[in-house]
């Protein structure tokens, strides 16, 4: 690479020590743990903007679906964006900011005018910060075109791999004994990819819509509760109706949105006498209720592009926690150093980490 084009590959691209990408950097800089903001407030301090400075009305483009207005090219509504990415629960595994007021939701809504929205800093978001936290391991990232970069994982199966290595274990070996998989913050199931992307940091995963079967007499519904992570709740619906429509669903005649703010719900009726089979079959392949979601691992690292595949990323977080142990106690023994970072790992797990969301199927 030259000198002329590191610039720009460190903006569209997450950092190696945090998975933040600039703007991301930025717009947790602008946020207090303690003091809810106005979004647009957030935005100016993010942006450099005078305090004051009138936002260009963003109404017309947040009126737009879901997926589409975060692409438009104002760097206002893509800073927005940005923030919104990082408080909505179903767009990241764990949130840096705490929202109040209308921030979209898992059903596809476009969050309001900022003007109207608040947000703070969580204490996970003051972790990563501090750099006490890994941000990129637990949240994943994405570059500015959309391209998965790295997947999340879970925090709770996180910690016990990274006190292994601080405590000088090989990744290799720790990963052996407990397989770090991907562990998205919409849930659904993944089938297939998970082992190429841990072992190369490339690869493609195939994430399926978590799907229930009901029956009442003659007539079976085909129930989504979850659906892939980065799939737009609007476009299932559209496609699936239009295709219901033309016969093309194996037997699915209607489809009824049932989803709320807490969370999605799909509903395929199937005609009478359609197979639940042949309903789940034809959902999955011309629908995006299955995906595949490319990863390329890429990530700035201060003076070049890394590509480290998950063993190499562990071990570098391991020791990146390490010396900034280092740092703020110099003199300490490296035993003594190692104890405190895995006490502080525990304390992290103890007081974030949940739940596994998606399945893994084999």
């Amino acid at each position: 690479m030259t000198a002329a084009a590191r610039p720009r590959a460190a903006a569209s691209l997450p950092d190696l020590a945090d998975g933040l990408c600039p703007t991301e950097r930025a717009l947790v800089g602008a946020l207090q743990l303690a003091r809810w903001h106005k979004a647009s407030l957030v935005l100016e301090r993010a942006l450099g903007r005078p305090r004051g400075a009138r936002l260009p009305p963003l109404d017309p483009a947040l009126g737009t679906s879901g997926r589409r207005w975060r692409a438009l090219a104002d760097p206002v509504v893509r800073a927005y964006a940005r923030l919104v990415d990082l408080a909505a629960p179903h767009r990241i595994r764990q949130p840096l900011a705490q929202a109040r007021g209308n921030f979209g939701s898992p059903a596809g809504d476009p969050p309001a005018d900022p003007v109207y929205c608040q947000a703070r800093l969580t204490a996970w978001g003051a972790a990563v910060r501090a750099g006490a936290a890994p941000g990129l391991l637990v949240n994943g990232a994405r570059d500015d075109r959309g391209t998965l970069c790295f997947a999340p994982h879970n925090l709770g199966e996180l910690v016990p791999i990274l006190c292994a290595c601080v405590e000088g274990h090989p990744a290799e070996d720790a990963l052996a004994e407990r397989p770090l998989v991907p562990d998205f913050p919409t849930g659904g199931v993944l089938v297939a990819g998970a082992r190429e992307v841990a072992a190369t940091g490339r690869g493609r995963l195939r994430l399926r819509a978590r799907l229930a079967e009901l029956r009442h007499s003659d007539v079976t519904a085909i129930v989504a509760t979850e659906i892939p992570f980065g799939v737009d709740h609007d476009d299932v619906i559209l496609a699936a109706v239009a295709l219901a429509r033309a016969g093309a669903l194996g037997g699915v005649r209607d489809v009824r949105d049932e989803s709320t703010a807490a969370g999605t719900r799909l509903v395929f009726l199937g005609a009478r006498g359609a197979s639940p089979r042949a309903m789940t079959a034809a959902l999955l392949a011309h629908t995006q209720l299955e995906v595949e979601l490319e990863v390329v691992a890429r990530a700035w690292d201060g003076a070049r592009i890394a590509r480290p595949a998950l063993p190499a990323l562990v071990a570098g977080e391991a020791a990146r926690l390490v010396e900034r142990a280092r740092a703020a106690r110099p003199n300490a023994y490296v035993r003594a150093l190692r104890r405190a970072v895995v006490a502080e790992l525990h304390a992290l797990g103890a007081a974030h980490a949940d739940a596994r969301r998606t399945e893994l199927r084999p």
